[in-house]
């Protein structure tokens, strides 16, 4: 993760995101990029559609006060802010932001999200992060309105043993090396499977301890009628810094009929959400 790239909006879900991601990035000591994504037709500057260059100027305008409001570091002991770089794009941000995630330079995209599924502005909100999350071909990192970066002390790792592929779990792995962090692997079950332990868990214990032996791992079996549910529940009333779920890329088809876990953790997480991709 030496290259984070972060989409912004200007509202104060995008600044709390930035913030999330300039702290990180300076932990981690990355490169930071912030995009602006416009468009003439829908973006206006004083009731008048620009042309082309004046809308990219006055984004550009926008975007460099953006992030020069927040040049202090909040993260303590870290001394040095991230290199920080910006641009406007002309297009559609869930198309736009699609196609810089295949780039080779971005590991990691950053995005706000609202932590609450209840209104319209949280789902319009939602839905870009959701469309992003559900695509891009790098690593996303969703982040709530109240979550501020202080290091990643204990990670809940979301995802059956059928996503926990070589490339997935030496990422992650070396994600929980990097900042000391202990791994929960969550189980969620309908009251009447309790107390059973089931094969596929088993398996994917097994195959953290191969991939990263000297991790800390614990293992849990929740009760909840939705899977969502229970690990957000799990994740608020156990220290969870980060969840790390593991996903397969779904065409435009599968997802029409696939009620999504991702979409759920999305709009409802009030925890920060790593949305990561095995192969299709």
């Amino acid at each position: 993760m030496k290259n984070i790239l972060l989409p912004t909006d200007f509202s104060s879900v995008a600044k709390n995101a930035y913030l999330y991601a300039r702290d990180l990035a300076t932990y981690i000591d990355a490169q930071l990029k912030v995009v602006n994504i416009c468009y003439p037709d829908k973006d206006t500057i004083g009731g008048f559609i620009p042309s082309t260059d004046d809308l990219i100027k006055h984004q550009q305008k926008q975007l460099d006060s953006f992030v020069g409001t927040v040049q202090e570091t909040s993260l303590e002991g870290v001394v040095e802010t991230a290199m920080v770089e910006t641009e406007v794009i002309i297009g559609f941000p869930k198309e736009e932001i699609q196609k810089l995630s295949s780039q080779e330079e971005v590991d990691l995209i950053i995005m706000g999200t609202t932590g609450s599924g209840s209104n319209r502005i949280s789902k319009m909100i939602g839905s870009v992060s959701s469309g992003v999350a559900q695509k891009a071909n790098c690593p996303v990192l969703l982040v709530p309105p109240e979550a501020s970066f202080e290091g990643i002390k204990n990670m809940l790792y979301a995802g059956n043993y059928e996503s926990a592929k070589g490339q997935v779990l030496n990422d992650i792995s070396e994600l929980a090396e990097k900042f000391e962090a202990d791994i929960h692997l969550v189980h969620i079950a309908k009251e009447a499977s309790l107390g059973t332990n089931p094969i596929q868990e088993v398996v994917l214990e097994r195959l953290f301890k191969k991939v990263a032996p000297e991790l800390k791992f614990e293992f849990h079996t929740m009760a909840s009628e939705k899977v969502w549910e229970g690990l957000d529940k799990y994740a608020r009333t156990n220290d969870i810094d980060l969840i790390v779920l593991v996903t397969r890329q779904r065409s435009f088809w599968e997802s029409l009929s696939h009620k999504s876990l991702t979409r759920k953790m999305i709009f409802y997480s009030e925890v920060p959400l790593l949305v990561m991709h095995t192969d299709k």
